[in-house]
């Protein structure tokens, strides 16, 4: 019985926001608006490039958002709730900025093949990358091996590089 539940109030919350974002697009949404995505790989600094952009006026976004970008209607939808999230549904900014850091959100290269969109794409030594990993896990009382970490890192490049073909 609670599961039904649990089910239909996240049917209704995503019909609602649905809804919400229509209204929002239809009276609001500045049709010419300019999608910054910012893209790497995890650890490859892109936290912290993320909170330095957006703390220029002309850039809304809130770090990870994680959608998968599989047509227009996608871009809409992430971009309101980037908006929501951020306290700025109705503001005025030059550029709506999302940090991808999973090839699974990744968006498929002909929806990139705009004016509209904006690439930063961040490459760190993969030396760099698996000792912020492995300081990351020691952090997290996670402890990984070097070798665990490693092949880690070696999947990541892997599916990443299966993504784009």
């Amino acid at each position: 019985n609670s599961f039904i539940f649990k089910n239909l109030l996240q049917r209704m919350k995503k019909e609602i926001k649905n809804i919400l974002c229509f209204l929002w697009k239809l009276f609001f949404q500045n049709k010419n608006q300019k999608q910054l995505f910012l893209m790497g790989h995890p650890r490859s600094g892109s936290s912290l490039l993320m909170h330095i952009l957006t703390s220029n006026n002309e850039i809304v976004g809130y770090g990870e958002y994680l959608i998968k970008y599989n047509d227009s209607k996608s871009f809409d939808l992430a971009e309101f709730d980037i908006r929501r999230k951020a306290g700025n549904l109705f503001g005025s900014f030059q550029y709506i900025a999302n940090q991808i850091n999973h090839h699974s959100i990744t968006p498929k290269l002909e929806l990139l093949d705009s004016k509209n969109i904006k690439l930063i794409i961040l490459l760190r030594k993969p030396k760099e990358t698996l000792s912020s990993n492995f300081l990351l896990a020691e952090r997290k009382q996670k402890p990984m091996s070097q070798n665990d970490i490693t092949d880690l890192y070696i999947c990541l490049l892997y599916t990443s590089d299966a993504a784009d073909e």
